[in-house]
């Protein structure tokens, strides 16, 4: 819902994905078809930024290309994931690939079956050679996060929803929509059966563009 903090939980795990990692080690990729949300990074090298659904739909396609290349060079060189692989030959590492979606309903409204299918491939198997999604969506309904998407995406944050059955579609179980907004939210890990309920942590803009300028001096 308007006012949960969705917004606010996406810039928290953009800052430190970008405040922990070197530009050789990974590359961001945010669609953002209001193209204001992500504005804020946009003069940094680590990330390209994409508004059109059309533009986003190429770009995951083509992740999905970049994943099976990326499976022949593991195999052909008898590595298991991407950190043996990194482990194996620092002097050409590859980089991790990571694609931040802020509404999924915009995608699948404009080209739903081709981004659903892509989403669910990288989802099933991307992670083991470095390619990564997070997903969010404003309209947690079937028609948005499909049987197929829901079931290939391991770990879920809930903020606050509207009903019942918004719930059940975000977690399979009702609770979001007890949240009392601004952060709190139910976080669901890969592997576990229940959530835990959280507080996320509050980023202002105006800290949002220290971290940016700073990152920028240094780019």
């Amino acid at each position: 819902m308007t006012g949960s903090g969705k917004s606010i939980v996406l810039h928290n795990l953009i800052i430190s994905l970008l405040m922990k990692q070197a530009p050789d080690k990974m590359h961001l990729y945010l669609i953002d078809p209001k193209s204001t949300e992500f504005a804020f990074y946009r003069g940094l090298n680590m990330c390209t930024m994409l508004s059109d659904p059309q533009q986003a739909n190429v770009l995951l396609n083509g992740l999905c290309e970049e994943m099976d290349r990326r499976y022949s060079i593991l195999q052909a060189n008898g590595c298991r994931d991407i950190d043996s692989f990194n482990t194996k030959f620092p002097a050409y590492p590859m980089r991790r690939e990571i694609v931040v979606i802020d509404e999924l309903s915009d995608l699948m409204y404009m080209s739903g079956k081709s981004v659903e299918a892509s989403i669910v491939r990288i989802a099933q198997k991307a992670r083991a050679c470095g390619i990564h999604l997070i997903i969010a969506t404003q309209y947690p309904v079937a028609k948005v996060v499909t049987g197929l998407i829901k079931a290939n995406m391991p770990t879920k944050i809930c903020l606050r929803v509207g009903t019942v059955t918004n719930s059940m579609v975000a977690l399979d179980m009702p609770g979001g929509e007890k949240l009392m907004g601004h952060g709190d939210m139910l976080f669901l890990p890969n592997g576990s059966l229940s959530p835990s309920r959280l507080q996320g942590g509050f980023v202002t803009e105006d800290e949002i563009n220290n971290i940016v300028w700073a990152l920028m001096k240094n780019q």
